[in-house]
């Protein structure tokens, strides 16, 4: 997820054939993984378990996909632009992006509602379409350091 000379926290580099919340949920796993360098199996365990106990939706557009990780030293962020909107949770509320929120071990819903009031902020202070890569990656660069 992190490169060496560039931040890449937008994917847009991922496809699915089948956007079904699981289906999703293991898309975003796998590139997590690739991109962290972080063992998928944990992730995509990690990551559907925590959607079992209940979906987390800001804003009524952007699913919070939320993992742990043991070796993790500080959170890690990735956004999934989704295009066209999929239905998300229980309420099948149509989301627009997939933020994978990766904690390392011990942090708790403190944390994650953290996160989540400084996503909806951000979210809420601009509006972006799923196609703006640009203006994404520089929401979420803003998004980390005001998370730091």
């Amino acid at each position: 997820m992190f490169k060496t000379l560039k931040r890449n926290y937008v994917a847009t580099d991922f496809s699915a054939t089948n956007w079904d919340e699981i289906n999703l949920l293991t898309i975003v796993a796998d590139n997590c993984a690739a991109e962290l360098a972080l063992d998928n199996q944990v992730l995509r365990s990690s990551f559907l378990s925590s959607e079992v106990n209940g979906a987390c939706i800001v804003d009524q557009h952007i699913a919070i996909a939320r993992a742990s990780y043991p070796e993790l030293d500080q959170p890690k962020f990735r956004l999934f632009p989704l295009e066209p909107s999929v239905a998300w949770g229980d309420d099948e509320i149509a989301v627009d992006y997939i933020l994978a929120v990766i904690l390392p071990n011990g942090h708790g819903a403190t944390e994650l509602d953290r996160i989540t009031a400084a996503v909806q902020q951000q979210f809420t202070e601009k509006s972006v379409t799923v196609s703006e890569t640009r203006k994404l990656e520089k929401m979420m660069s803003k998004l980390i350091k005001t998370l730091a």
